[in-house]
């Protein structure tokens, strides 16, 4: 008698799949992600951006968001100079698709919950309110950019790999 195991389990199950789907954008986010409120014309754009050079890591992420219902679009900028590696941009953009996106990250535990939060307190004001750059954006933007601010040039985990192992 053969045994399954639980990943063989989770495969066939439709709602263990999304909840593999869900930790998985919840992680990439964590790990490679940002929330970012970016001018826009006369308002702020809310945005949630994925980086990682890796082709798998990008696939995997946007066959997450897709089968998770979330708008993204993929950037896949231009290669300069002697860069071996291309970072590949995921990103959620506009008000309607980053509020969706929050709301379902803020259902589960985040290490970025806390900008999760603002961004999709953000998007509710502007839903209710269409005043540009109003003191109240400047702040979120303020209170975001404060929040991100703490781990500006920190080394990522592969980075942090590769100088240990040299």
């Amino acid at each position: 008698m053969q045994s399954k195991n639980s990943q063989d389990v989770t495969i066939g199950n439709p709602q263990e799949r999304l909840h593999f789907y869900i930790g998985y954008l919840i992680g990439i986010i964590d790990g490679e992600g940002a929330y970012q409120l970016s001018p826009d014309k006369k308002y702020f754009s809310p945005m949630i951006t994925i980086n990682n050079t890796d082709e798998e890591i990008i696939r995997l992420t946007c066959e997450a968001l897709t089968q998770l219902g979330l708008d993204h679009h993929v950037w896949y900028p231009k290669q300069y100079g002697k860069e071996y590696r291309q970072a590949t941009r995921v990103y959620i953009r506009g008000i309607e698709h980053v509020k969706k996106a929050t709301d379902l990250i803020l259902k589960y535990p985040s290490g970025k919950d806390e900008r999760a939060k603002l961004l999709n307190e953000f998007c509710t004001y502007r839903l209710k309110k269409q005043t540009p750059y109003s003191d109240i954006e400047i702040q979120f933007k303020e209170k975001l950019r404060q929040m991100n601010a703490k781990y500006k040039g920190a080394k990522s985990s592969e980075t942090i790999r590769l100088t240990v192992n040299n």
